[in-house]
């Protein structure tokens, strides 16, 4: 126990400090860009996440899934690690032009015109195979305890990206493409270290991917693919919903103040690295353990909505100006940020087990969402907006706890027994 507490306070301070120069980077970005580059330049992230989460999100589950399993078998994982690849090179032929033509149509009605519209779909097109070379695969450096590297690495990026955001701005060449390009060059500077380091602990065994671990990814995936499309749409249908009604002020104060929910980003790579390999093996407990794990992964929400309630100029004054008088927006985003990220985070845990047999759930509920949100919150302000996508949490919630009562019922989710060592199968 001793030895997770300490694995996990060391990743913990090197993530939190890759997060707080990252942070610190897109803050810059904030306050040097002008409002209408800005306007587009959410746009760009947006896309991005959501091609991170359609070409990776249920491939990744049934991936983890897998290697729970069978770790510590290396022969195994190298051969995950081939099917894993090709399952993904799959999925993404058929999302990612997809992606991109509505990328193009956003970018349009955001302000971009043709050429630098050109630009941004190409950008995205460079990152998406930055992005298949180094993640999903690089869940086995945290199964071979290995996570404080790769957090490691990713702060050595983040140190590196806001130098160049420093010095870019000093010049005054900060813009939609030079802020992009920057994200690009992030992904791809990650792809060498992190492959170099999965040969060395899979002692450079290159097996054959299986047609037995293909078909269990693939149906993993298939069964998360539809409610990972419905996740990116909340948030894209956010974005439609104020690049449609509002002007680009609303749009950059929208994606400025997602900044300040990004401060919780750690939780998320600690739930990957630590949280996740810890509740994939074993039965013993687990109910108990899902627990202590989403409360404790809830506290940093928790504290960053009681402090934008109590000084929210202080959460904003990183902003900039521009964006100080945004006081009732600033507690709504972090109100809703919490609450997002703890439903997000048993999601998870849940998911990463193999438990998404209910996650279409979100999806009715989601499209209710849709249909009465509008008529419950104002969506074409900045505060509206976080409501609108706070909403779909819910359905997320429900999916969770149906998941954990299914699991229950096939006697793989328990709150009593002991288990001697938390990290076993870890090591």
């Amino acid at each position: 126990m001793r030895g997770f507490t300490r694995r996990l306070l060391s990743f913990a301070s090197v993530n939190a400090l890759s997060h707080l120069v990252g942070a610190a980077s897109g803050i810059l970005l904030v306050r040097w860009m002008s409002i209408e580059d800005y306007a587009v330049y959410a746009v760009v992230i947006t896309v991005m996440g959501a091609i991170s989460v359609l070409t990776k999100g249920g491939v990744q589950l049934g991936f983890s899934s897998l290697l729970g399993k069978t770790w510590p078998d290396l022969s195994r994982a190298s051969s995950l690690i081939a099917s894993v690849r090709q399952t993904r090179w799959i999925v993404s032929a058929f999302i990612l032009p997809v992606i991109i033509a509505s990328s193009y149509l956003l970018f349009d009605r955001a302000g971009a015109d043709s050429r630098l519209n050109i630009f941004l779909c190409f950008s995205l097109v460079v990152f998406w195979w930055a992005d298949m070379r180094s993640r999903v695969v690089d869940q086995v450096l945290f199964f071979s305890q290995g996570a404080l590297y790769v957090q490691s690495i990713d702060a050595l990026i983040s140190i590196l990206r806001v130098a160049l955001v420093l010095t870019l701005g000093i010049m005054g060449f900060i813009g939609v493409i030079s802020a992009t390009l920057i994200n690009i060059a992030a992904a791809v500077a990650r792809v060498r270290p992190i492959l170099s380091r999965i040969r060395e602990v899979l002692t450079s065994i290159e097996e054959p991917s299986r047609y037995d671990d293909r078909r269990a990814i693939k149906q993993i995936a298939i069964r998360q693919i539809p409610v990972d499309i419905f996740y990116v749409l909340q948030a894209q249908v956010a974005m439609i919903i104020l690049v449609s009604t509002a002007d680009s002020s609303a749009i950059a104060g929208y994606g400025a103040l997602s900044r300040i929910a990004q401060l919780l980003s750690p939780i998320q790579a600690i739930t990957l690295a630590i949280f996740v390999p810890l509740f994939a093996v074993g039965h013993v407990g687990a109910l108990r353990k899902f627990g202590g794990l989403v409360l404790l992964a809830s506290v940093p929400g928790t504290l960053l909505f009681l402090l934008a309630l109590a000084t929210p100029s202080v959460v904003l004054w990183p902003l900039g100006p521009g964006y100080s008088n945004q006081i009732s927006a600033v507690i709504v985003c972090a109100g809703t940020a919490a609450f997002n990220t703890a439903t997000s985070i048993a999601w998870s845990l849940a998911a990463h087990r193999g438990w998404n047999h209910w996650g279409w759930l979100r999806i009715p509920f989601g499209l209710f969402w849709c249909l009465i949100g509008p008529l419950i919150v104002a969506t074409n302000t900045i505060s509206g907006a976080f409501l609108f996508y706070a909403g779909f949490s819910i359905g997320t919630l429900v999916a969770v706890l149906v998941e954990l009562a299914h699991a229950m019922l096939r006697g793989e989710l328990t709150w009593t027994g002991r288990e001697d060592d938390c990290q076993d199968g870890l090591a």
